[in-house]
């Protein structure tokens, strides 16, 4: 899911990553990665990629062609891979900060090639990737590398024991460091004549960009089984994730399978943490469950290809649930080298678009360049699986959340079991209003149309059952602001705690402990408000320009805190805005429009009004 994607015109990722396996010395990967947006519908996706893949096939072998045909032009240096045995010398000696060392310099620098290659490539130019991969990368990025091992990280890496292990470091160009390590472990003996594996795989990982504060801890364990005559792995495992300071907490069942050429992971994830709130009551925050399938196979003729597929289900409940995919086509340009572009599209973003390169470490001497010759055989023959490979389980290390980003702002349908729409306002900055009152089924029909009525909240308070009509009452204010489900009257505020009204303030943005709007929207304010109403006709807004406007507000009446009863209703309308007053602590601004006059008025705090939300700036 909902994957971190960087534009691709203007930005670049960097990771420096290192790795070992039980079969193999240690092997370092190093990944460049960026992405671009523009829309595509999920109908096409498919033969998108197919094509895109075609067109950076034959521009790879158009490439090679040339090379071969006209030899006076630059070739790729063949002998310019990593040597550790040689000083690593840099481009730009002098520009160099003492803290720069070797990997980040390296990193810069490649940096520079990689933002180059893939920014000036879009949807109008595609055909020219393969040759900008190629040259701007391969010359850069490849003859960059000497130096780029230290021994700290190899000894670092080698604490980890018998199986594989990996350390990414991102964002050097950012100025934003982000890190992640993963280690696999087998637990059951292993040589090659082993049937059967038991492993561990844990891994923590910071998060990205504004989301560095999400340190995710991963730890799980499996087993894995050679089948059909050792030509296959089946494998089962549980997770369980942990978010450190947000406290979410998920747990995770997947089943595996893999062959040479094939590869299938299924996930099924289960938050068990509660709403969470963040940074105080600026944004609250709840985890979702769902599902993930994973597929990975050879392109069909094209053994230097694999074709990537990930299909997603996240479950919401402050809006639609988010089902989408992601496509995606790896060629291999060396034997250390490879490129993986595609897609991730889903039904609450445009179709955004990403590009990895893929450095493994040591190169070793004089790699051949892939040929992309096409094959006379679909698929490679199969051969027998190995264990000892210790393959990563495939899955969604990041636990999803909403509240925080990773679903968009609210573009109508329906939010907690109504349905809403959105109106645009006439009048400058033309801003998007709901088109209805909260709670209400419809949009009204005339000014005493009781289905648009809404509820009739407490100012500040949360949709805990008060609202509604005809909840039952109760005389002792609360020691809180939140959770209850009665209608405080007697005083003029409904609780004794935030005298000053800051807290419910803040609880009634978007994302606030009482948030009642959905996602990316908010109670207004009381010049939002103000704008829309008596900002064009100052007194003169009555109860019939205030339906007459585009808001089609109706006159629900209001619910009096002394005693609970509702008044004027059918005749005036009585609105909230989230601004307190500071003249009296115990009131807050709203808005009165009776039948021929409208105006702004300090009201008790355990008035109950109608809200109509307004869409963030």
């Amino acid at each position: 899911m909902p994957r971190a994607i960087l534009t691709m015109k203007n930005t670049a990722k960097f990771q420096l990553s290192h790795s070992k396996t039980l079969t193999s010395t240690p092997t370092p990967i190093v990944n460049i990665a960026g992405g671009g947006e523009y829309p595509l519908s999920a109908f096409n996706q498919f033969k998108h990629f197919l094509a895109l893949s075609l067109l950076i096939t034959f521009s790879f072998n158009a490439f090679s062609v040339d090379n071969s045909q006209q030899p006076n032009k630059e070739e790729f240096n063949k002998e310019a891979y990593l040597d550790l045995s040689k000083p690593y010398k840099q481009k730009n000696p002098q520009s160099a900060t003492k803290k720069d060392n070797q990997a980040t310099i390296l990193l810069k620098e490649v940096a520079d090639s990689a933002r180059t290659a893939l920014g000036s490539t879009n949807s109008g130019n595609t055909d020219q990737l393969g040759n900008k991969v190629t040259t701007s990368i391969k010359n850069q990025a490849i003859n960059k590398t000497e130096g780029l091992v230290n021994d700290k990280a190899n000894t670092f890496l080698n604490t980890f024991g018998a199986g594989r292990s990996e350390v990414s470091i991102g964002g050097i160009s950012a100025k934003k460091l982000t890190y992640s390590l993963r280690t696999i472990q087998p637990l059951s003996e292993l040589n090659a004549n082993s049937k059967q594996l038991t492993f561990i795989q844990a891994g923590i990982a910071s998060g990205n960009g504004n989301n560095s504060r999400r340190t995710t801890i991963n730890l799980g364990v499996g087993h894995r089984l050679l089948v059909e005559d050792d030509m296959a792995i089946a494998g089962i495992n549980f997770f369980t994730d942990y978010e450190s300071k947000s406290k979410h907490k998920r747990l995770s069942l997947g089943l595996e399978y893999q062959r040479a050429n094939f590869s299938a992971n299924i996930n099924r994830y289960h938050v068990f943490s509660d709403k969470k709130l963040v940074n105080g009551l600026q944004k609250q925050e709840r985890a979702m469950s769902g599902y993930d399938v994973k597929l990975s196979g050879q392109a069909p003729y094209l053994p230097w290809a694999k074709i990537k597929g990930t299909y997603y289900h996240w479950d919401a409940t402050t809006g639609p649930n988010i089902k989408g995919n992601i496509l995606g086509v790896d060629i291999e340009l060396t034997p250390s080298v490879s490129f993986e572009f595609g897609q991730e599209n889903n039904n609450t973003i445009d179709a955004t678009s990403y590009g990895k390169l893929t450095v493994k470490l040591p190169l070793g001497n004089k790699q051949k360049f892939t040929n992309f010759a096409i094959a006379s055989k679909a698929f490679k023959d199969s051969s027998t699986m190995d264990l000892g490979a210790l393959a990563w389980v495939e899955r969604s290390n990041k636990i999803m959340v909403e509240g925080e980003g990773n679903i968009p702002t609210f573009t109508g349908g329906m939010f907690r079991g109504l349905e809403y729409q959105l109106v645009t306002s006439p009048n400058p900055p033309h801003r998007v209003w709901l088109d209805r009152n909260l709670g209400a089924t419809k949009v009204a029909a005339s000014s005493n149309d009781s289905a648009a009525y809404g509820d009739h909240y407490q100012w500040g308070r949360a949709k805990d059952g008060h609202q509604s009509l005809n909840s039952s009452k109760a005389t002792a204010r609360l020691s809180t602001i939140t959770a209850d489900d009665k209608f405080i009257t007697t005083f003029s505020d409904w609780t004794k705690v935030d005298n000053n009204g800051a807290l419910r303030v803040a609880a009634w943005k978007d994302g606030g402990s009482n948030d009642i709007c959905p996602v990316g929207f908010s109670v207004p304010t009381n010049d939002e408000l103000h704008r829309e109403t008596l900002g064009t006709t100052n007194n003169s807004f009555g109860a019939t320009n205030a339906f007459s406007s585009f808001l089609k507000f109706p006159a629900p009446g209001i619910r009096s805190s002394s005693d609970g009863i509702y008044r004027n209703v059918g005749t005036s309308l009585f609105l909230w805005s989230r601004t307190r007053t500071a003249a009296n602590n115990n009131k807050a601004n709203s808005f009165r429009i009776h039948s021929s006059v409208g105006f702004n008025s300090p009201s008790n705090r355990a008035d109950g009004m109608s809200i109509r939300c307004i869409r963030d700036l």
